[in-house]
């Protein structure tokens, strides 16, 4: 979603433009007449190829999940593929490179009024969350790879909502919502940003962020129940009626590990539910001191975007 949308951003902008593609091509793309290099994070030899008269890299590619099934793909792809790209770059002279974490690598915490920025701490318990723990080991390499001289900037975008998610990662929560399907909700909040401005954050970071600094894009902090409220009214669906307060989080747990021991791939899963109840809100302070971001789409619009894709 983020890769192709940056992509058409590019080329608009009258760039020249490669992208790595693993498989085929992200429908968007097609007829864009854009340069094409197949290749895999975890085939170092190609992506030297892929980058070989480059002068920047954005590199967006990743794998996000919470089922217990993707635990060691998640290493491999977010932090082993990660290194393999940081080197490759320095191998094939890139005079920047975007890094995309997010903000699964910043934490959580357990109370709305904490809102945490680029310096707050990483509680030791999220590692116990792949993929938040697989994008905090990404960024540790990228910093690793400016201390060895490559010139690379990290931003750290909230939830994505927008056009171009084939692969459901957020847009599903929208469709559950259009159908009636969410009674109850756990306490808890998330931030969350539209597609367009996190491409807009991506161009700026390329141009004014500085190396070895990362960049929170976040528009927004709500709780679960206003936000998927606010998502039904956009969309004509209905939102939750319930919110389950803090004090079901230990049982939601065990009733995930239950049904990972039955369905590994199942989207409810313990580390789902680890941070299911916890607060993500986030400042973007910096990006728009330092960057100049400043994000412009409303919630009902990102969600309409996601629904027109």
């Amino acid at each position: 979603m983020l890769g192709s949308a940056l992509a058409l951003k590019l080329i608009q902008g009258g760039h020249d433009v490669r992208i790595l593609v693993h498989r085929t091509r992200h429908p968007r793309l097609e007829g864009l007449g854009l340069e094409t290099a197949q290749g895999d994070l975890l085939d170092p030899p190609s992506l030297e190829r892929a980058m070989e008269g480059c002068s920047t890299c954005f590199h967006t590619a990743g794998l996000v999940s919470y089922a217990r099934a993707d635990d060691d793909n998640l290493y491999r792809v977010n932090v082993l593929g990660t290194r393999n790209v940081l080197k490759a770059a320095r191998n094939a002279g890139i005079e920047r490179l975007i890094h995309t974490s997010s903000t699964a690598a910043v934490g959580a915490s357990d109370s709305p009024e904490r809102i945490l920025d680029e310096t707050s701490p990483f509680h030791p318990q999220w590692e116990r969350v792949p993929y938040m723990g697989t994008k905090r080991l990404a960024e540790d390499a990228v910093r690793a790879a400016v201390i060895s001289g490559l010139e690379a900037v990290i931003v750290n975008p909230s939830t994505i909502y927008g056009n171009g998610d084939i692969n459901q990662n957020t847009s599903r929560v929208i469709h559950s919502v259009k159908e009636g399907k969410l009674a109850a909700v756990p306490s808890g909040g998330s931030g969350w940003v539209g597609l367009d401005d996190v491409v807009l954050g991506h161009l700026l970071a390329a141009e004014k962020g500085r190396s070895a600094e990362r960049y929170i894009l976040s528009s927004e902090n709500l709780n679960h129940f206003e936000t998927l409220n606010r998502m039904a009214l956009a969309v004509g669906g209905r939102g939750p009626r319930w919110t389950l307060p803090s004090v079901w989080a230990g049982p939601v747990l065990a009733a995930a590990w239950g049904l990972s021991l039955i369905r590994s791939r199942a989207a409810f899963s313990p580390a789902f539910a680890r941070v299911a109840f916890r607060y993500r809100y986030f400042s973007s302070a910096k990006a728009h001191l330092e960057l100049g971001w400043n994000p412009r789409q409303t919630l009902e619009e990102a969600v309409a975007q996601a629904l027109a894709s």
